[in-house]
Order: C-alpha cells, then sequence, then structure tokens
C-alpha cells in the first residue's frame, strides 16, 4: 500500500516451491505519475515483505512476466529508459536469484517507443522463450524470441501487420499449446470501436507458416 503519487501496480507472481517465498512483479511511481520503476517484491509464505527490487530507471517501465528456471533463479524483464520526453525505451532482461541478486541483464536492440519483452519459459535444453515487442518504430510487430541460458539471442522473428495495435504488455497475453507451439490475438489499427482483432498461431519452431518459408525468411531478414 502506497499514498499517490507512489502507487504501486502487480503484473505476475509465483511462489518458489523450495522456500514458500512469493515474488511479485510490477511497477512503482515515485514522486511523480511518470517516474515509473520496474518492482519486484520478495515475500515470505504469507505475503510479509522481504525486500524491494528495482532494476531499472526513472520512467522505465514496469517489470513483467517472471519464471523459474531450473537452476531455481528468476527470470523477468526490466524495461530501461532512454529518452523519458520522448518515450523511447530499451528492453531488459534479466536474471535473478531468490534474494534479488542480479545474476546477469541483457539490453535488446534497437531501443523504440513499445519497446519490452517477456519471458514465457525456459526449454529442457535451458533455451529462453520469450515474447514481446523491440522496434524502433511505432510501426512495429510482436516478436517471438529464444535466448540460451546466459540471455543471448539464438533466435527473433516477427509477426503481424504494420498497423497492428501494439501495448507493452502484449507478449504476455498469449499461450502455449500443446503442440508446441503459441497463439496470441492482435488488434487492428486503425478501426472503429469496437476494434477488430485476428490470432496468429505459431508451432513450436517458431513459425506461423510452412517451415521452409519460415527458415528463408529469417536468412534474408524479411
Amino acid at each position: 500500500s502506497k499514498a499517490a503519487l507512489n502507487v504501486m501496480s502487480g503484473s505476475d507472481m509465483l511462489q518458489d516451491p523450495a522456500t514458500g517465498r512469493i515474488i511479485m512483479t510490477g511497477y512503482q511511481y515515485i514522486g511523480s505519475n511518470s517516474a515509473s520503476y520496474s518492482s519486484v517484491l520478495f515475500l515470505d509464505s504469507l505475503g510479509n515483505k522481504l525486500a524491494h527490487k528495482t532494476y531499472n530507471n526513472a520512467c522505465g517501465g514496469a517489470a513483467g512476466s517472471i519464471i523459474q528456471s531450473k537452476d531455481s533463479n528468476f527470470l523477468t524483464d526490466a524495461r530501461m529508459n532512454v529518452d523519458c520526453n520522448q518515450g523511447i525505451y530499451q528492453a531488459r532482461l534479466i536474471k535473478i536469484d531468490i534474494d534479488g541478486k542480479l545474476l546477469w541483464d541483457k539490453l535488446m536492440n534497437p531501443p523504440g517507443p513499445l519497446n519490452s519483452i517477456h519471458p514465457r519459459i525456459e526449454k529442457p535444453n535451458g533455451d529462453i522463450i520469450a515474447m514481446g515487442v523491440v522496434d524502433s518504430s511505432y510501426y512495429t510487430r510482436f516478436k517471438y524470441m529464444i535466448f540460451d541460458a546466459q540471455g543471448n539471442v539464438k533466435m527473433q522473428a516477427s509477426y503481424g501487420r504494420l498497423n497492428d495495435v501494439f501495448v507493452p504488455d502484449l507478449g504476455r497475453g498469449g499461450s502455449f499449446t500443446s503442440d508446441g507451439g503459441y497463439i496470441t490475438a492482435m488488434q487492428v489499427r486503425p478501426q472503429p470501436n469496437p476494434t477488430p482483432f485476428y490470432i496468429i498461431k505459431l508451432d513450436s519452431l517458431g513459425c506461423d507458416t510452412v517451415p521452409w518459408y519460415c527458415e528463408w525468411e529469417k536468412t534474408v531478414a524479411l
């Protein structure tokens, strides 16, 4: 509980099965409703606060999705502010331990107005699948990204159309499917209300069409 202008909001949470601790992500305004810091709360099993951490700068934005890796550490995101006046951000993938210690971080290029990244699942081989928006323009597209266990990009692909509606939380909105794929929805811009939307279904390789076309698209960077 915080009084305005220092309000806090939660985005995601999980519980560590070994200790019972609860880790909650979100953001906090500090002295201004434009000074938004990522907020990660570390709680005991009854919800009592043990620690409160931030991993970005003023105007940077929320920490969104959080997942636990096989080594019992945690992966989340924290948008870094590049230019608060222009609303330019750089998506940041971070790994932390159960006490909030920063183990490593990776900044995503290029910076842009809607940049965000949301870790969603760790694969059996240690790779991390993440969703989000990483682009230098408002006219950007949904990203499907695969990182290795140290946060290095192994694959990324763009989906959707240039006039789609994007928000920083877009990467948290989809679901994994029983065949190892992924499904999500997007709004179409600009359209009158009620805004129409469409569904994108990806296969287990992160491809939304036949595999040979997906490989060709990655090769020529369309």
